[in-house]
């Protein structure tokens, strides 16, 4: 066995063991009430076809007027462009820690401008969403503390579900759990590796150099990627069509496909 294999071994054995622990953490933890109340979301859009949008340069490319009838995702900083003027994401994702400390008043102002959203946040944030925010029954917390590894996924929002390293791994899971029979990705460039800045379709004016080295960046690609080959064999199982409609996108767990066509269906 070679020592890379034989690493691999060692690591999932202890993401295994660590994952068991959590588990029963988890049956004495003040979160397993909190997430309960995502119950009601199992399947509530079975059949049906969503749209994530992330936020790579790409998405300047798709015009919003395109999806105001589609069932939308929003995530992160999506708000700072105008691509949301004149539509609005039946769900929105804020995983980052900023959106529940440094950021918390753009927070608010997030959810006050969209007042029929779904907002979903780590149960890390709990404590100070509630102190900082009044009650808002449109927020809700995943308590995202599994290691994913392998082929393991565990999608059920009322439980532990698998960690996801950014906002679009959340989305996909949320969606998978909702009863979508079809996930699209828009603005999931994946390739921000290939340059030292740093770009969002929201702000190509103000672009801020990579703060880490590359080798960091790499590691973390690897690390999402392995999260998104296990997402699409699990949602292979399920009968669950997920595809990519970010043309130049280097993801390449999902098949391509391009927005025109699958909005003449």
């Amino acid at each position: 066995m070679s020592k890379i294999l034989l690493k691999e071994k060692l690591d999932n054995s202890i993401y295994r063991t660590y994952n068991r622990i959590s588990k029963i953490q988890f049956i004495f933890s003040k979160y397993r009430e909190i997430v309960k109340e995502n119950k009601k979301f199992h399947n509530i859009h079975q059949g049906k076809r969503c749209f994530i949008l992330g936020t790579g340069p790409s998405l300047r490319e798709v015009s919003p007027e395109l999806l105001k009838d589609e069932i939308l995702f929003g995530v992160n900083f999506l708000y700072n462009s105008d691509f949301l003027d004149g539509i609005t994401p039946s769900y929105y994702c804020l995983y980052d820690q900023i959106f529940h400390t440094t950021h918390i008043e753009e927070t608010k102002r997030l959810i006050n401008l969209f007042p029929e959203t779904i907002f979903f946040m780590r149960t890390k944030a709990y404590k100070n969403i509630k102190e900082k925010m009044e009650a808002n029954s449109n927020i809700h917390f995943q308590h995202c503390n599994l290691y994913q590894f392998k082929d393991f996924i565990e999608v059920d929002m009322d439980k532990s579900i698998t960690a996801p390293f950014n906002v679009l791994l959340g989305c996909i899971q949320t969606a998978i759990y909702m009863g979508f029979s079809e996930i699209y990705l828009l603005g999931s460039d994946f390739n921000s590796f290939a340059t030292p800045k740093v770009l969002h379709f929201y702000d190509m004016k103000n672009v801020s150099l990579r703060n880490r080295s590359l080798g960091d960046e790499l590691k973390e690609y690897s690390t999402v990627s392995f999260h998104h080959y296990a997402l699409q064999k699990y949602a292979n199982s399920k009968g669950i069509k997920i595809m990519n409609l970010t043309e130049d996108s280097l993801l390449d767990a999902y098949p391509k496909e391009k927005l025109e066509v699958v909005l003449k269906r």
